[in-house]
This record gives C-alpha cells, sequence and structure tokens, in this order.
C-alpha cells in the first residue's frame, strides 16, 4: 500500500494508450494484493494449503491414469536428441 502512494502520479494527457496503460496497472496491483492477501492466509492455515496441493496431486494422478496409452508410441525409446549449431571455428573443447 505505501508502494501505490509513492509512486502513484497524474497522468496529463488522455490519449488511448495512457488509459490502457492507467487502467492495466490500477488492474494489476488489485491483482497483487489480492494474491498477496491469498499467499498471507495460506500461510497462516497450513491444513489448507497441504489439503489443496493433495487434491491437485491426486486430480494429476487420476487424469494420467485415465488418459489414454495412445498418446505415447510404443516405438518411443524414452531419450531426447538435441542439436548445437556453433560459428565457423567455434569448438566445444
Amino acid at each position: 500500500m505505501m508502494r501505490k502512494r509513492l509512486v502513484k502520479r497524474k497522468i496529463s494527457s488522455n490519449t488511448y494508450k495512457d488509459r490502457f496503460f492507467t487502467a492495466f496497472n490500477t488492474s494489476f496491483d488489485r491483482f497483487t494484493d489480492k494474491y498477496i492477501i491469498g499467499v498471507k492466509k495460506l500461510i497462516k492455515n497450513q491444513k489448507v494449503a497441504w489439503a489443496g496441493l493433495a487434491v491437485i496431486t491426486a486430480i494429476g494422478a487420476f487424469l494420467m491414469m485415465k488418459s489414454p496409452k495412445s498418446f505415447i508410441p510404443t516405438e518411443d525409446d524414452g531419450f531426447v536428441t538435441y542439436n548445437i549449431a556453433m560459428p565457423a571455428g567455434a569448438s566445444l573443447a
């Protein structure tokens, strides 16, 4: 809250760009304040935070078990390849 009072300034022009950024900053500040309040509540009530984490983990595990196995081909060897292109004369050594 103190930050808003120190940084707050009046915008003299009323262009579309200024109105957009003013609205964006106002919305962003409002979201940030609500996020901080929510995090503080979760820190105070850790049982709710752990329960939420357990629910999200259970939902993820359930969805992984129920998803079709055909998304991953049987030819998959389980490794990743990559290619590095370096300029002429450069070395990795």
